[in-house]
C-alpha cells in the first residue's frame, strides 16, 4: 500500500486528552529516534555529554542557532571521537534511526488534530496567565532550553539523512552507469 507502518487506534473525538494523544502517538518516531540518538551519543562518543547538553546553558535563541549548533558539530565530530571505533559505530547507528525518524504518512495526517490541540491548549495556558497575572515565562524558559537539544538533534539527523541521500544517490548512479555499459 506505500505505508510504512503506523499506529491504529481508536480514540474519543471529544475528549482533549486523546486528541493531544494522537499528536504525540505521530511524532512518537521523532521524539523516540531524538531520544535515542542522544543516548547513544552519550554512550558511544568519548565526550557524549558534551556534544547535545551545553545546549542547555545558553540563554537565547540567536545563542541555540549561532553558538550552540557550532559547539555541537564542533564536539562531535573532533579528533577524538574521529579515532574512536565507538564513534563509527555511533555514526552507522545514526544513519540508520535518521533514515527512521519520520512518521508515516497516515501518523502525520492523524497527528495534525493533536497538534491543533495543544496549539489551543497553550492559547488558553496563555490567555489565562495574563488574566490572572501569573508568570509562566520562567517555566516557558526551562522547557525551551530542553527542546534546544531537539532542534541539534533534529538538525544533525537532517545532516545526516542528506549525506545518507547524497551517498545513495551517487553509489546508485555509478551501479546504473556499469550496468548500461
Amino acid at each position: 500500500t506505500g505505508e510504512l507502518g503506523y499506529v491504529n487506534h481508536s480514540y474519543n473525538k471529544h475528549s482533549l486528552y486523546q486528541n493531544i494523544g494522537n499528536f504525540f502517538i505521530g511524532a512518537a518516531p521523532m521524539i523516540f529516534g531524538s531520544f535515542m540518538l542522544a543516548f547513544l551519543s552519550s554512550l558511544f562518543t568519548p565526550n557524549g555529554k558534551d556534544i547535545f547538553f551545553p545546549l542547555v546553558s545558553l540563554d537565547n535563541l540567536l545563542d541555540y542557532i549561532l553558538i550552540g549548533f557550532q559547539k555541537t558539530f564542533i564536539n562531535l565530530f573532533n579528533f577524538a571521537n574521529l579515532k574512536s571505533w565507538n564513534f563509527w559505530l555511533f555514526l552507522y547507528l545514526s544513519f540508520c534511526i535518521a533514515s527512521h525518524l519520520a512518521p508515516s504518512k497516515a501518523d502525520r495526517k492523524n497527528m495534525w488534530s493533536g497538534f491543533l490541540h495543544i496549539v489551543i491548549l497553550l492559547l488558553l495556558i496563555n490567555i489565562f496567565s495574563l488574566l490572572f497575572k501569573l508568570n509562566v515565562t520562567g517555566a516557558i524558559f526551562q522547557i525551551s532550553k530542553y527542546l534546544g537539544i531537539f532542534s541539534a538533534i533534529f538538525l544533525y539527523a537532517t545532516i545526516i539523512s542528506a549525506i545518507h541521500f547524497l551517498a545513495a544517490n551517487i553509489l546508485l548512479s555509478i551501479i546504473n552507469k556499469a550496468k548500461n555499459r
